[in-house]
């Protein structure tokens, strides 16, 4: 019997006359939307956290104490003088995560401090930083931009040509854009995906949609290698659709460059790709609609502002594996549109990651065994003065070997040839500098050696590490160190992130946690220290939100339930694991998320034993009061008491409370006692749950 195989695009498999076909099973798509972009950062022994009344201070674990005659958690905070505060995991919504522990800060006092003065002006600081945004997306939403309504079936056959199905993620990111495309006011819209997630894809369908509407794109790289990609890129999609698209770059010859800016001049030209050479000011639209730019973070200060006097009035589009936390804490915020592509492409794998001290055996091995699997490699050096020594090592260590070299300050004419000689094969070995970060799209390469990866951003590493492993084949990246230079903590630490998130997707990972690390600056200005170094990423998210939705920071309702309220050792060993855990607890705002939480965690750590279910239940317990507007629920083997908030409504809420459970009820102070006798902990809750389902809801007359 000889086999055969075709490709087909079919929904699921299928039996035809007596052939059973296999399809591949469809991805899941996990609900309507992305999940939301900024997830409280796992809070970890020994990290910095602030806590909304006392200020930084450092977690040292969690510990189990007694509290009303049952055991309670609490997270252990030290803070100056070796002061430590005990808050019950209940409160942990009052904690939020600053940072690392080699952040370099001072611990507060948690006597005679300055904190509350502190979080008094950065409250007052983040309230005018929301309203500035607030104008700033009203004045956004005044502004007019072209309407793009492209025609159907141009854009028909130019997405037909895409080689691929579309991810999910891709799928919600062309979305997105088209639909602010259309919406007549100036789009901008982050695109942040891994590398080779299809960023690219994004960029093409606007790009062709605003240019079959008859109005021109601007397409900016960092560098001329990745414009050039992107050219042959654009024109192979768009070809045969009656768009001129040509290039514009700093090393091209003066006079062709001089016919391109007439074709931008005079509207002939719909597509423009280069580099800064666009900025120009001797560079002139005929009717720019769009302006898309890859990799933002590489451009400089002086063409930063170049693109922003480009891009005004227009639409913009920004690509990015890894952005920069200014940024990202932007998009964020809501000062951009943003869409994460997280779904990672049909057999793409993750690229193992390994640091290790150089030994020449290590990279001998490494460049033979790719040989061996008729694949390609790339040795890269941080400084152009590194490349001759590296050259000559790896000539000597793999002598069968083609190699080539490219960096910088090559003539365009001669990188554009190596270039072209890696893309067909004919070079095993490519030793460059960090030129190939960005955008080369080599599928047979699947190795790649970076030399003193200390002397490296974490971003730079990641999207070079992105470089290798875009054809399905095993990749693997070695960030080989000077084993006689001693590496410092914080070093140690950015290599090994790397080695910890090597998986699909990683890219925005890092991000967040170079945004948690560095800090945003100021997202209207040019300081980049800004607020968010005084509170941590976690805290001004969260400032920022509630500010630009004009609430103010709510207090918890106090529960004394006298339950347990921790999770066994016994049950969960990991002390980062269990932390984690009454953080989510603790900010749960909706009762009937208890339910979807308890079914995760009965799957990853098994069934849950009576103490975990009684702290869900507690949970669910609190979101009800806050929903409810109680301010204080107490429960215990004689009663249940309830504190209502000071709303207009009380004392009508109150009375109506007296009426249902007369006899049952007294007044102490500002409390309602009810007198229910219980045994044990679960007649305990389910008696107070009695009182709040009699509770009328608030605003009742």
């Amino acid at each position: 019997m000889t086999p055969a195989a075709l490709v087909l695009r079919v929904a699921a498999g299928f039996t035809f006359d007596g052939v059973t076909v296999l399809a591949q099973r469809p991805r899941t798509e996990g609900g309507a939307g992305p999940a939301a972009p900024l997830a409280p950062v796992d809070l970890s022994c020994d990290d910095l956290a602030v806590h909304l009344d006392y200020g930084i201070g450092a977690v040292r674990g969690l510990d189990t104490v007694e509290a009303g005659g049952q055991p309670e958690d609490v997270l252990v905070m030290e803070y100056a003088r070796e002061n430590r505060l005990l808050v019950p995991a209940a409160d942990l919504d009052r904690v939020w995560r600053y940072g690392s522990s080699d952040a370099r800060v001072a611990l507060d006092g948690l006597k005679g401090g300055n904190w509350i003065a502190r979080r008094a002006e950065l409250e007052r600081e983040i309230g005018r930083t929301a309203k500035s945004l607030v104008r700033q997306a009203k004045r956004r939403a005044r502004t007019k931009a072209p309407v793009i309504a492209p025609p159907a079936g141009p854009m028909r056959r130019m997405a037909a040509r895409f080689p691929y199905e579309e991810t999910a993620g891709q799928r919600r990111a062309i979305s997105a854009v088209m639909d602010e495309l259309a919406s007549g006011r100036p789009m901008d819209h982050l695109v942040c995906a891994d590398v080779g997630y299809g960023k690219t894809e994004v960029a093409l369908r606007a790009a062709a949609a605003v240019a079959f509407t008859g109005r021109q794109v601007a397409v900016l790289a960092p560098t001329s290698v990745l414009a050039r990609q992107h050219l042959e890129v654009f024109r192979r999609r768009l070809a045969g659709l009656g768009l001129r698209i040509e290039p514009l770059t700093g090393g091209m010859a003066a006079s062709a460059a001089k016919t391109v800016r007439e074709g931008l001049a005079d509207g002939s030209v719909a597509i423009a790709v280069g580099t800064h050479a666009l900025l120009s000011k001797t560079v002139r639209f005929a009717d720019l609609a769009l302006v898309v730019v890859d990799e933002e973070q590489r451009f400089g200060t002086v063409q930063k502002r170049a693109l922003a006097r480009l891009s005004a009035g227009v639409h913009c589009l920004a690509l990015s594996a890894t952005p920069v936390p200014r940024t990202l804490q932007g998009a964020l915020a809501g000062l951009r549109g943003v869409s994460v592509i997280d779904t990672p492409p049909v057999r793409r794998r993750p690229v193992r990651t390994r640091a290790a001290p150089y030994d020449p055996s290590v990279l001998r091995s490494a460049l033979m065994r790719e040989k061996a699997r008729g694949g390609q490699s790339f040795c890269v050096a941080p400084r152009i003065a590194d490349l001759p020594a590296l050259e000559a090592e790896v000539r000597a260590l793999v002598p069968g070997l083609s190699i080539a070299v490219a960096h910088g300050r090559l003539p365009v004419a001669e990188l554009d040839q190596v270039m072209v000689d890696v893309a067909e094969g004919t070079v095993d070995v490519l030793v460059s500098t960090p030129i190939i970060e960005t955008g080369i799209d080599i599928p047979r390469a699947n190795t790649i050696v970076i030399r003193r990866p200390d002397l490296f951003g974490l971003g730079q590493l990641h999207q070079l590490r992105g470089r290798v492993g875009r054809g399905g084949a095993q990749a693997y990246a070695y960030l080989l160190t000077d084993p006689d230079t001693p590496l410092g903590e914080r070093t140690e630490r950015r290599l090994g992130s790397l080695e910890a998130i090597e998986s699909l997707g990683g890219g925005f990972a890092l991000s967040l946690l170079d945004l948690d690390q560095r800090g945003a600056g100021d997202l209207l200005g040019t300081d980049q220290s800004g607020h968010l170094r005084l509170v941590g990423t976690e805290l001004y998210q969260h400032l920022l939100a509630r500010a630009l939705a004009g609430a103010e920071m709510d207090d918890a309702p106090e529960l004394r339930l006298g339950v347990p309220q921790t999770i066994p050792a016994a049950y969960l060993p990991e002390e980062d694991l269990r932390i984690g855990l009454h953080r989510r607890l603790s900010r749960l705002r909706d009762e009937t998320a208890a339910e979807p939480l308890r079914e995760e965690i009965e799957d990853r750590f098994g069934p849950l034993p009576e103490e975990v279910e009684l702290l869900l239940a507690t949970a669910a317990l609190r979101a009800r009061c806050r929903r409810l507007g109680v301010a204080a629920l107490a429960a215990g083997p004689s009663g249940v008491s309830l504190t209502l908030n000071d709303t207009p409504c009380r004392a009508v809420r109150e009375a109506a409370l007296e009426r249902l459970w007369t006899g049952q009820v007294r007044r102490t102070d500002d409390r309602l006692v009810f007198a229910l006798s219980a045994e044990g902990p679960s007649e305990i809750l389910n008696n107070a749950r009695t009182v709040l389902d009699q509770l009328p809801p608030v605003g009742t007359a």
